[in-house]
């Protein structure tokens, strides 16, 4: 126990990049009657320190270690030893390491005693520098292609698919900051010695500070980035039988606009490969395919819900489909905002989210139950928009229905079930 209370653990207030600033602390703590044991902590630069008698002659040095080596070799050791320099233990920043020596007696020789062989042994520290700069920048350039691309996919599908990514990003972001921080430090230090100056850089103390928010902040934003694709991965779904789906709204079905006792919904079929059953020899079963049909795809983030709601079939009337894309935002202002999106996405020229022509404007209507409601019509084909709170959907029909006379019930949907 005696032991334990004798160790101490300390935050270094600047970078070990900082060779004369760290070396300089380390030798006041010795001052102050605390001696390196070891590194408690590589993310906030936390080391361990053993009480004792305080020695004002004790320096530090950090000597660069060699690329893969945590150890000093046996040359390495025998080298500062023959000095009266003693090993204490290996420290890094990222791949970037440090062997820590010590010696009691002031006027002992430095471990290097000309410029170019400490700049020399530099060499290693920042090639993996600059290692970490490429590979934090190209990781960067890999998750801004990755959210281009979902986010590209528009308003419909782009909020549960981007948001990891998103922060992803951000993440990558500041590992670049933190990683060109690190080489500026070292690239820094070595211009300083070169000129003869072995002293602190240069707002050294600001510069760690900086290093370590980024560090916590991109730790924060990667297990962000991972509870969220975990939440829209575990409660998401595909292809669920709306049989099986109980939603908190009241649902409109295909069955209550057509009507009738011979209405018959679509079943799931397979499909067959291209050119089969002519093409010879048989396909393999994963050539097969299976369209799934009167289903809900669910897909959850921590910012949306989005329903993809298909419904197909036949009757009297022949047959007939809709689609229901239905959001639930985390606010009304975000739901207005993507409504005007969906009308923007279903308007442009693209054809990606309605088989109407561009041209043909969409009409505003005032139906109970929703804050916006727009329409469009062509022939058999209808397109509506509406919006109520924090909730949105973008219906498409093809039928023969009047689908006017349902307003009321696709206002409906937007309202919440047990809600007045």
């Amino acid at each position: 126990m005696k032991q334990q209370r004798d160790l101490v653990t300390k935050r270094a207030p600047v970078s070990v990049l900082d060779l004369p600033g760290m070396e300089r602390w380390l030798s006041g703590m010795a001052a102050r009657g605390l001696f390196l044991e070891r590194q408690a902590s590589f993310s906030t630069q936390s080391f361990r320190f053993r009480r004792g008698t305080p020695r004002t002659g004790r320096r530090y040095r950090l000597c660069p270690a060699t690329y893969g080596n945590t150890a000093p070799s046996e040359e390495l050791l025998e080298l500062y030893a023959a000095q009266g320099w003693q090993y204490v233990v290996c420290t890094s920043r990222g791949s970037i390491c440090f062997h820590i020596f010590f010696h009691d007696d002031p006027a002992a020789p430095e471990p290097f005693t000309d410029t170019d062989s400490l700049i020399y042994a530099l060499r290693t520290p920042i090639r993996r520098g600059v290692i970490a700069l490429l590979s934090s920048g190209f990781s960067l350039l890999l998750a801004l292609d990755f959210c281009h691309l979902r986010l590209g996919l528009g308003p419909v599908y782009r909020s549960g698919l981007a948001t990891p990514w998103l922060f992803l990003c951000v993440c990558c972001l500041l590992l670049f900051l933190s990683s060109g921080t690190d080489l500026i430090m070292l690239l820094t230090f070595r211009r300083r010695f070169s000129q003869g100056l072995r002293t602190p850089i240069p707002l050294s103390v600001s510069l760690h500070r900086f290093q370590l928010l980024l560090g916590c902040s991109s730790a924060l934003l990667f297990l962000l980035a991972i509870f969220s694709l975990s939440v829209t991965l575990g409660f998401s779904h595909s292809d669920l039988p709306l049989t099986n789906w109980d939603p908190d709204f009241s649902l409109l079905t295909l069955a209550e606009v057509e009507g009738g006792d011979g209405w018959t919904p679509d079943e799931n079929r397979t499909v067959s490969p291209h050119g089969w059953p002519d093409a010879t020899p048989l396909p393999p079963s994963s050539a097969f395919h299976t369209v799934t049909c009167n289903d809900v795809d669910i897909d959850r983030s921590l910012v949306r819900t989005r329903y993809f709601i298909d419904q197909s079939g036949s009757g009297a009337r022949g047959r007939a489909s809709m689609e229901v894309h239905y959001f639930i935002d985390p606010t009304a202002r975000s739901a207005q905002s993507l409504l005007e999106e969906l009308e923007q996405a279903v308007l442009s020229e693209d054809g990606y989210y309605s088989q109407l022509p561009a041209s043909l404007p969409f009409q505003s209507a005032a139906v109970p139950g929703a804050e916006a409601f727009r329409f469009r019509r062509d022939g058999i084909h209808w397109e509506i928009l509406a919006q109520k709170d924090r909730r949105a959907l973008l219906l498409s029909y093809e039928g023969s229905r009047d689908l006017s006379q349902w307003f009321p019930q696709i206002a409906q949907m937007l309202t919440q079930t047990g809600e007045p």
